[in-house]
């Protein structure tokens, strides 16, 4: 029986119901203590021990990540041998109910895609495989920005009568995901892993731009077969190639042949945008990204860098934008570079990931991993760096 408001679960008294799962309801609630607004996912009355163990795996899955388009989970509590999840109270619609009642456009797509992608690739970072992306899992805020909810929750058995669900077993024997978003290597018996969740994306961006899904039928068996073996729908003539390719490169069959990252993806949709709006598009990125981004020349200027740069490697930006890039690279990793440069081109534009060694003004070395892409329709190269190593001396880099 839901939960009537004013109904008290500890110092949380309990508002309108927001939201019904398999596993619970989820409810807007008030927290007396701090004086804020949140959400409460509140197991199942007699749900047993299974679900009780589901509900903590999604809640430590979340309460592991700290990223602004991830959901923020606060604590896990139970109240008269009721368990529940207290978490970010998102107000907005969700990404499906934002696609039926007046479409996103293809700027927003491209936007939403990114924001969806760097929270995969932060997640993916850290272990954790959310499963279950898709557009009912991303909510839509005010000032468009997305965040994804629900990771996790992949494990959990669904109610029965839950149609859009498949029965494939995941890794640990139970669901591994919404039928319709599922990558055919899951359909397969395979067990989820990171660029399942980037098919799932690909999906997703499909439906933002299109309206509807990429596959469908009017039977679970039906849109299983679709995803196997057919391809989608051509997209509507107005989606630029561009954005094509992407979408394209997230829902490729052979796994092998799918984007690899979900860093990867949103690097190429933020080239998308550079390349459509250079100076705009990417002021909030360029400004406040922990990420290094940069656009490079093929003559191995960088153009523009973000402050990012200065943080982590401590040069100013004047001198990075006065001297060519292979100066700052370890003189044992130049060749590499260039050919991971050529082999962006070789491969039909799509995007590379490599790492290298940079010198810091103090003489040492950074690490850094590298997402990279040509711009469409200029010469130059969008990429974003990560550091991923303490400094460390030139010296000791090169024995």
């Amino acid at each position: 029986m839901p939960l009537a408001p004013g109904t008290r679960l500890g110092s949380y008294e309990i508002g309108a119901q927001i939201g019904v799962g398999g596993m619970g309801v989820v409810y807007r609630a008030w927290d007396t203590k701090l004086q804020r607004a949140v959400a409460i996912k509140l197991l199942n009355a007699g749900s047993g021990q299974t679900h009780e163990q589901r509900l903590i795996e999604e809640a430590r899955a979340a309460a592991a990540l700290n990223h602004p388009h991830i959901c923020t989970v606060y604590e896990v509590a139970e109240v008269a041998e009721r368990l529940f999840i207290v978490m970010e109270c998102l107000e907005g619609p969700s990404l499906t109910d934002a696609i039926r009642t007046g479409g996103v456009s293809t700027a927003l797509t491209i936007r939403y895609g990114a924001q969806i992608a760097d929270a995969l690739s932060h997640a993916h970072e850290r272990g954790i495989v959310h499963r279950d992306i898709k557009s009912g899992n991303v909510i839509v805020l005010s000032d468009r920005r997305v965040k994804v909810v629900d990771f996790g929750l992949a494990k959990r058995r669904p109610s029965v009568d839950d149609v859009t669900r498949s029965r494939v077993a995941g890794d640990d024997g139970t669901m591994a995901g919404t039928l319709p978003y599922m990558a055919p290597e899951v359909l397969r018996g395979m067990p989820a892993d990171s660029r399942s969740d980037i098919w799932s994306l690909g999906v997703v961006l499909y439906e933002m731009v299109c309206g509807e899904r990429p596959f469908s039928g009017g039977t679970g068996f039906e849109v299983a077969a679709a995803i196997l073996e057919k391809t989608p729908p051509p997209l509507p003539a107005r989606v630029p190639e561009s954005v094509r390719n992407v979408i394209g490169g997230c829902l490729t069959k052979d796994v092998k042949e799918r984007y690899q990252q979900a860093r990867d993806v949103r690097v190429a949709l933020e080239a998308v945008s550079a390349a459509a709006d250079p100076g705009a598009s990417l002021e909030g990125l360029f400004a406040f990204s922990p990420d290094m981004i940069c656009i490079a020349d093929f003559d191995g200027f960088l153009k523009r860098v973000n402050p990012a740069w200065t943080q982590t490697l401590g040069w100013s930006v004047d001198e990075l934008l006065s001297r060519p890039m292979f100066e700052f690279i370890h003189p044992d990793d130049r060749n590499k570079t260039w050919r991971e440069a050529l082999r962006m081109f070789g491969t039909g534009n799509r995007v590379v990931s490599f790492t290298n060694r940079y010198r810091c003004r103090d003489g040492s070395y950074r690490w850094l991993e590298w997402s990279a892409t040509p711009l469409v329709g200029d010469r130059l190269i969008y990429g974003i760096a990560r550091a991923v190593t303490e400094r460390r001396g030139a010296e000791q880099e090169s024995r």
